[in-house]
């Protein structure tokens, strides 16, 4: 019998924390680098694009992490814990794309 991975609430916990976790984590890095401590990037349309990026980025390494490492039982602090782990992570792998291209 296959498993829906919306079957229960936790599972959508499990799905909507890594969301919301890895949007706010967008709009600080985006709050701080490219609107220089202001909102000012929201009006372009550029700006935008690349922000879908970095939440990709961020919420498939928060899933892979959640799945690989932690495989069942999401708790706040397990959750936490991979929002941690996906921006250590995520800001390192862009850094090392980002610095292969200049």
């Amino acid at each position: 019998m296959k498993k829906y991975i919306f079957a229960n609430q936790s599972n959508l916990v499990a799905v909507l924390f890594p969301l919301f976790s890895s949007i706010f984590i967008t709009f600080f890095l985006f709050y701080i680098d490219e609107g220089l401590y202001s909102f000012a990037w929201m009006k372009q349309t550029a700006a935008w694009i690349v922000f879908s990026m970095y939440v990709l980025i961020f919420f498939t390494l928060q899933i892979g992490i959640g799945v690989f490492i932690f495989k069942n039982n999401f708790t706040f602090f397990k959750g936490t814990l991979i929002a941690l782990l996906s921006l250590i992570v995520g800001l390192s792998l862009c850094f090392v794309f980002f610095r292969s291209i200049i």
